[in-house]
């Protein structure tokens, strides 16, 4: 990361907690009056360029949510890792560059209006310091997204895979993982590595803004076809390890990362309970009740919904008699090294072959 970014916003003053569950209380306000400044610009839709303004005010919502967590848990680095992303989609999507410093400053203002000079003078500064960081942060949105390519060994297949899933070709697809996946050990590889590496490689081109939505969730739904065709061969393990749930948190939708956790941790002789997206936290809740586990496993793609994995910790936390120990997981996560800490996790798993390293740790130390 270039110098400065990073370093620059860890020097903004905490926001005392009173400060940051006003932020949130208020947060729906506060994204309607930007939608509303939005509206009566005469130069809206220069700043959204082809997009509806209804694109925008979902925009100024999630920063809401997103800004929330940055401020409940005082995680800078966070928002540093997290801005030349949102930078780099916006832009591929056509929005002008002077759209953050309005979203930016606007959000600034609103605060100060909405929040009361003491609450929000902590808040404002930080807004302040990001409007600071606007060149450098647009140039490093420039510069990130651009990693080295994986190794030779698997890159072929997973580039192939991903021309198939592009294509919207299902038998090949399909074809493609018969021919590869021939014994159960080949289920890792598959998963772990030429599935992973093929989703990486879709989402870079969906935040460059090269394919559209449809051909991303075509992607996903057809990935989500060839795993279920493999999900025979991964029952015949008898589980001797423990029960553990695999989820993606409420309100999120991305779930081959943690599907993918689930079927690698049966082959791992766990009885795995997957509920997949978007699970409500009191419906959660009330499973584990009636279906103790020894882990859970929940996963958090999008930065705005870490609140909702932060409340479902919470609720964890408070299950009699025994509380399961809590693993977490998704690109949210790999945004700053102490993210799963703040958020009250017992680990952090950057990919679904680590968190298996991790399960088999706990039922070791628990067995011995």
């Amino acid at each position: 990361m270039p110098e400065g970014l990073e370093e620059k916003l860890e020097t903004v003053a905490s926001v005392p907690p009173a400060a940051a569950d006003a932020y949130y209380a208020h947060g729906a306000t506060l994204a309607c009056r930007i939608d509303a400044a939005l509206q009566v610009r005469p130069d809206s839709s220069q700043l959204i360029g082809p997009n509806p303004l209804a694109t925008a005010f979902d925009n100024h919502a999630n920063h809401w949510r997103f800004m929330s967590n940055v401020f409940r848990l005082n995680n800078m680095q966070l928002l540093a890792r997290v801005l030349p992303w949102v930078y780099r989609v916006y832009r591929a999507r056509g929005f002008s560059l002077d759209y953050f410093p309005f979203v930016l400053k606007s959000f600034q203002e609103a605060v100060l209006a909405e929040l009361g000079p003491e609450l929000a003078a902590p808040i404002a500064a930080v807004y302040e310091r990001v409007l600071e960081l606007h060149e450098t942060t647009a140039a490093l949105a420039e510069s990130e997204g651009k990693e080295a390519p994986a190794e030779a060994v698997w890159l072929t297949r997973s580039q192939a895979f991903c021309e198939a899933l592009l294509a919207a070709d299902g038998r090949r697809v399909y074809a493609l993982s018969e021919r590869w996946v021939k014994t159960t050990s080949d289920i890792v590889d598959f998963l772990q590595i030429v599935v992973t590496g093929a989703m990486i490689e879709i989402g870079r081109r969906w935040e460059r803004n090269e394919i559209s939505v449809a051909q991303e969730h075509l992607a996903s739904s057809l990935v989500n076809r060839v795993m279920a065709s493999l999900y025979p061969r991964i029952v015949r393990v008898v589980p001797h390890r423990g029960s553990a749930l695999v989820s993606c948190a409420a309100n999120e939708f991305h779930e081959i990362g943690s599907r993918i956790l689930a079927d690698l941790l049966e082959l791992d002789g766990w009885d795995v309970q997957y509920l997949g997206t978007n699970t409500p936290i009191t419906e959660l809740i009330d499973w584990l009740k009636v279906r103790p586990v020894c882990f859970v496993a929940l996963s958090v793609a999008m930065p705005f919904n870490l609140h909702q994995a932060t409340e479902a910790i919470s609720q964890i936390r408070k299950l009699e008699p025994s509380v399961p120990k809590i693993l977490l997981g998704g690109r949210a996560f790999s945004l700053a090294p102490s993210l799963w800490r703040d958020v009250g996790g017992d680990a952090y798993c950057p990919t679904a072959e680590a968190g298996v390293a991790v399960a088999r740790a706990w039922s070791d130390k628990d067995a011995a």
